[in-house]
C-alpha cells in the first residue's frame, strides 16, 4: 500500500492474545519491516501478564512517527531492539517496562516523550542497576536538567551511543 498512510488500531482486549504459560504476551517481531506504518496505538490493556515482549516489534518501521500505549499496566514491558531503524519517531507513550531501552535511531523524539519514558520506567525494587535508555544526540540535546534529575531520583541513566 505504498504512498498511502497505514494506520493501525489496535481496539480490542488483548488480555488473551498469545499468552503463555507465564502469562506472557509475544510482540515480538509483530510489526517487524513495516516501512510505510505511521502509527500504532494500543487502547486496551493487557491485562495481569508477567511480561510483554516487544523484541524487534518495530524493527525498520521508518516512518513510524507515533507508538501509543494507552495505559499504565502492572506488567513489565521489554523493548529489546524493538526501535532499530525507526528514524522518525516522535511521539512515543511506553507501558511500564523495567529494562534497558535503545532509542538511538530516532532524533524527532519530543521533550513530552522523553518525560512519559521517565515516567513510566520501573526499575524493580531493590533494583541496583538501574535503566539506561539510549538516545539519538539530537533528542538527548533536548533534555532539561530538570528532566535529567528526574531520571536521575529513578535510577535511569540516560545516554548516547
Amino acid at each position: 500500500i505504498a504512498g498511502h498512510k497505514l494506520r493501525q488500531i489496535i481496539r480490542q482486549k488483548l488480555h488473551k492474545l498469545s499468552a503463555g504459560a507465564l502469562g506472557q504476551s509475544n510482540f515480538i517481531l509483530r510489526y517487524y519491516g513495516c516501512k510505510e506504518l505511521e502509527e500504532v496505538v494500543f487502547l486496551q490493556n493487557y491485562g495481569s501478564f508477567v511480561n510483554n515482549s516487544f523484541y524487534r516489534a518495530f524493527y525498520d518501521c521508518h516512518k513510524l512517527r507515533v507508538l501509543t500505549f494507552g495505559y499504565t499496566s502492572v506488567a513489565t514491558c521489554t523493548f529489546e531492539d524493538a526501535f532499530r531503524n525507526c528514524y522518525a519517531l516522535e511521539d512515543f507513550t511506553p507501558p511500564c517496562f523495567w529494562r534497558n531501552i535503545v532509542l538511538s535511531d530516532s532524533p524527532q523524539l519530543s521533550v513530552e516523550s522523553l518525560e512519559r519514558i521517565i515516567a513510566r520506567a520501573t526499575p524493580p525494587e531493590g533494583d541496583t542497576k538501574g535503566i539506561t535508555i539510549t538516545l539519538h544526540a539530537n533528542a538527548f540535546a533536548r533534555l532539561s536538567d530538570e528532566l535529567l534529575a528526574a531520571a536521575a531520583d529513578k535510577n535511569i541513566t540516560l545516554t548516547t551511543p
